[in-house]
């Protein structure tokens, strides 16, 4: 046999003995510690009283102390909302300035639908809602006003030559909302 064989044999013979003992010890010192302090039942999260999902969400935001001249976020002006008819944010936003607006979109609904669910949802949320034009709207509350800014085509919207929405496919609704 050359010495390389009988090299391997060796080594592999003291890396199974060195694994066992280690495995072996590992279980004598976890027998150990459950003989000594034995491991409480985990509880189940069934018996486990989980808030209501709808209480969660709608949960009072507290408030901050703020000086009078102050701006009021949008999240903060929106806290508690339900967004309706499957709206999600929009994160790929084109000629669009970043100045605390939130971008949502759908393709679940017509924009007049879109729009009729956003108001009520917000008149829900203590805002009343003023229709300026027929795709802009005002929200106001006692906390601050926010302006809502329908888009029903948003895959043809542009700001000088460049797509608002770039990612918008034709029959999807664009909706801004932005504090004032």
């Amino acid at each position: 046999m050359q010495w390389y064989v009988v090299l391997f044999y060796l080594w592999l013979l003291v890396s199974v003995v060195i694994l066992v003992r280690r495995s072996l010890g590992r279980a004598a010192g976890r027998a150990e510690r459950q003989r000594l302090e034995p491991e409480a039942p985990l509880p189940s999260p069934v018996a486990h009283e989980w808030p209501r999902p709808d209480a969660v969400l709608a949960a009072p935001t507290p408030t901050v102390a703020r000086p009078p001249s102050a701006p009021t976020s949008l999240a903060e002006l929106l806290a508690g909302i339900h967004l309706p008819a499957d709206l999600a944010p929009l994160t790929h936003l084109g000629a669009i300035p970043d100045d605390g607006r939130l971008v949502l979109i759908t393709a679940s609904a017509p924009a007049e639908v879109v729009a009729r669910e956003l108001a009520d949802e917000l008149e829900r949320l203590g805002f009343a809602v003023a229709s300026l034009t027929e795709t802009v709207a005002v929200a106001r509350a006692e906390r601050g006003a926010v302006e809502i800014e329908v888009h029903p085509d948003p895959a043809t919207a542009t700001v000088d030559g460049a797509r608002r929405f770039p990612t918008a496919e034709p029959g999807t609704v664009v909706v801004e909302l932005r504090p004032v």
